[in-house]
């Protein structure tokens, strides 16, 4: 991989730069997601990060008055989109907080929401664990009744220890915002307040099969409706068929935030990022994850095979 280094940009005479061509769909970043095997380049546009920075803002509700609070890496998706880019669309002011100081000492992370009274944090699963299990020391003062979005991928028992913990600080277990997100689609595919679980018939779950409530049965998250601008789609993927509705399948995604394709790799960006539905000409991301959709709601079961 070639390397370039600060020193020669520094060599380099001053009257020599131009300013370079970008457009909307110029490439603005790659994103390396973990993968096993050789590390693949996902290429993102400066169209796929405005769009997903409105996408965020809307389905989070944020304005200039919201006020963020992230310690999510900027490299990673959510960090860069929820704790930068979206707070630039909206105007809103962002507080961030080094990702190494919110996990050695995760009351630190919650003291800033509280002393900032933002409106939107998150985090994945280990961090709402970390928190739930904090000691009344660590969240004595706290007032965290202005926290309106806690948006995090966590496991549904993750989220009510969590929400059990900080209810005595004032936050609302209404505040949780799960999410579906992958590095492919550059942002946030589903997402919904207030997360509910609903329990179906475990061989109804597989691919093919038209998924069946049951109590008791299998507890599976509903993740949301995906935002206005996204065509999400629930696919048989060896006919490249639309699921009836309620039946599971491979989750494909259409809109303006998926990104290009992988840097280099024409071959495995045609199978992923060009998939089509028989008989139409759209392309769409093939998610690789297994899924159906019940009551309006996404619900995410595994990895397609």
């Amino acid at each position: 991989m070639p390397a370039l280094t600060v020193v020669d940009l520094l060599a380099a005479p001053a009257g020599a730069w131009r300013r370079p061509r970008i457009g909307p769909d110029s490439l603005a970043l790659l994103r390396y997601p973990p993968a096993a095997g050789q590390p693949r380049g996902v290429m993102v546009s400066h169209a796929n990060l405005l769009a997903g920075a409105r996408q965020v803002a809307g389905l989070f509700g944020a304005d200039a008055d919201a006020g963020v609070v992230s310690w999510l890496p900027p490299h990673q998706d959510l960090g860069l989109l929820t704790g930068v880019l979206h707070p630039i669309f909206v105007g809103s002011r962002a507080t961030l907080l080094d990702p190494d100081e919110a996990r050695l000492r995760p009351a630190r992370w919650l003291r800033l929401v509280a002393d900032r009274r933002a409106r939107i944090s998150g985090g994945p699963d280990a961090a709402l664990e970390r928190c739930a299990d904090l000691t009344d020391a660590d969240l004595a003062g706290l007032d965290l009744s202005a926290w309106d979005v806690a948006f995090t991928d966590a496991a549904p028992a993750t989220m009510d220890r969590f929400a059990q913990r900080l209810a005595g600080n004032g936050f609302r277990r209404g505040a949780l915002f799960t999410c579906y997100w992958l590095t492919e689609a550059t942002s946030v595919v589903a997402g919904r307040r207030a997360p509910a679980v609903t329990s179906f018939d475990e061989d109804s779950l597989a691919p093919g099969r038209l998924a069946r409530p049951r109590t008791p049965g299998q507890p599976v998250l509903d993740r949301g409706r995906a935002p206005d601008e996204l065509d999400v789609v629930i696919v048989d993927p060896l006919t490249a068929t639309r699921c009836p509705d309620g039946t599971a399948g491979e989750i494909w995604v259409s809109g303006p935030t998926v990104a290009v394709g992988y840097l280099g790799r024409p071959q495995d960006s045609e199978r992923t990022f060009c998939a089509r539905l028989r008989g139409s000409t759209d392309n769409y991301l093939r998610t690789g994850d297994l899924g159906f959709v019940h009551d309006g709601g996404l619900h995410v079961t595994g990895l397609a095979a």
